[in-house]
């Protein structure tokens, strides 16, 4: 049934392009887990995920649905790393950071 994958992420021969020209090229991997971090991937990636961008071709599922199905379900959200992840926090750090600033109290974060 969609939208009941174990997967959080699943990608298999994808291919994204910006400007015509590929960002990401032939990748497949599976993600498991209730939060996914994508750190150090292009930004066309994080795009995808967040169904800001289409994938040029292969397939991109988050939780067993499309990345726009995906957001429309609330199964998915996604922010960027705007500010950048600062040279000596963890990335534990930086999401408790995050977190905090969208109001959880510090024992949530």
């Amino acid at each position: 049934m969609p939208g009941q994958s174990s997967a959080g992420i699943s990608a298999e021969a994808l291919r994204i392009d910006v400007d015509g020209s590929p960002s990401v090229e032939g990748a497949t991997f599976t993600t498991t887990g209730r939060s996914v971090a994508i750190l150090g991937a292009p930004r066309s990636l994080f795009e995808a995920c967040s169904a800001l961008r289409p994938p040029t071709s292969g397939t991109l599922t988050i939780c067993g649905v499309s990345p726009r199905e995906a957001a429309m379900r609330a199964l998915a959200a996604g922010a960027p790393l705007d500010p950048a992840l600062p040279p000596k926090w963890t990335l534990r750090e930086y999401i408790r950071w995050n977190a905090r600033l969208v109001g959880h109290d510090a024992a949530r974060a």
